[in-house]
């Protein structure tokens, strides 16, 4: 009984010594892409154009449901990420409403006083949508892009 024993603590310290020497194993190197980014996460943008309802762009509105996964999982991305979008300016806009009483009266003023030194980058939209700031309604608007 007391052979079984010491050897049991004897193989349990062999393998605590084992385990612990071995050096790590290094992690694999993940392409970057611009900005540090990697793959289609974590991009970021500092573009947000000036709405003209005149332009006949198309407004994008997230609704519906998808059969296909593929596509399904692309909207729920996209639904993500552009709320984060609108959220992130909505608050900002707000921060900038309380401090001077009103909203930004031009897409300058907004860019100048209230993106740049309080948002700073917004999350990549899909490909095919860029934002655009509505100086009227003072909202971030995702839109389609010109083809």
């Amino acid at each position: 009984m007391k052979s079984i024993r010491l050897f049991s603590i004897a193989s349990l310290l062999m393998l605590c010594f084992t385990v612990g020497c071995n050096p790590p194993t290094p992690k694999k190197k993940v392409a970057k892409a611009e900005g540090g980014a990697t793959g289609i996460l974590n991009k970021t943008t500092t573009k947000v154009g000036e709405w003209d309802p005149d332009a006949g762009l198309e407004i994008v509105v997230e609704d519906g449901e998808d059969i296909n996964m593929i596509n399904r999982n692309m909207k729920t991305l996209g639904k993500v990420t552009h709320q984060s979008a609108k959220w992130k300016v909505h608050r900002a806009l707000e921060m900038f409403r309380a401090t001077k009483g009103r909203y930004p009266k031009s897409h300058e003023e907004f860019m100048k006083k209230v993106f740049h030194p309080g948002i700073k980058n917004l999350p990549e939209p899909l490909t095919t949508c860029e934002y655009q700031y509505d100086v009227e309604n003072h909202e971030l608007l995702i839109v389609k892009k010109k083809q």
